[in-house]
């Protein structure tokens, strides 16, 4: 008899039962969240990211392409009431994951400065949305000095 990886995970959590899953599966570029039976993905393909409900991919960065998806599952979550407690994060074999993931192949390998390129591009389009919307040098700066530049304006652009 196989063992539920899954269903051992969402036992162990803290919380007594997972409200939402969310599934980071790297090998085929996409991450999908599941709440009562609906499900939204996003994926990443060679024409951008398609993102739920949207009918055309969005023309945007590879390396920014985790901060749009974050941004949107974040914004879902509050909409729908639901406590990162009741979220449980897998990758696509069933292991736990400390968050929902999306690493476009066309990126290479995740190495460090890479995911620390990620991280920066979310700190910054979070500053840059908090105040309202408006980019300054502080934010070209910083960008430029991580190497993110290009993927900050994809975003700021959108």
């Amino acid at each position: 008899m196989r063992k539920n990886r899954i269903a051992k995970y969402i036992r162990e959590m803290s919380s007594a039962m997972a409200k939402v899953v969310i599934v980071s599966d790297m090998l085929n570029q996409r991450t999908t969240l599941s709440i009562k039976g609906e499900s939204l993905t996003w994926q990443w393909r060679e024409d951008g990211l398609v993102c739920p409900g949207a009918s055309i991919a969005l023309q945007i960065h590879p390396l920014a392409a985790e901060a749009i998806m974050l941004e949107e599952i974040e914004e879902f979550l509050g909409m729908e009431g639901v406590g990162e407690d009741e979220v449980a994060y897998i990758n696509e074999s069933g292991g736990k994951l400390d968050g929902a993931y999306l690493h476009p192949l066309c990126l290479g390998e995740p190495t460090y400065k890479l995911i620390l390129a990620k991280e920066v591009l979310k700190n910054l389009y979070s500053r840059f949305q908090e105040r309202g919307r408006k980019i300054n040098e502080d934010l070209i700066g910083e960008s430029i000095s991580y190497g993110a530049l290009e993927p900050f304006l994809s975003l700021v652009n959108m």
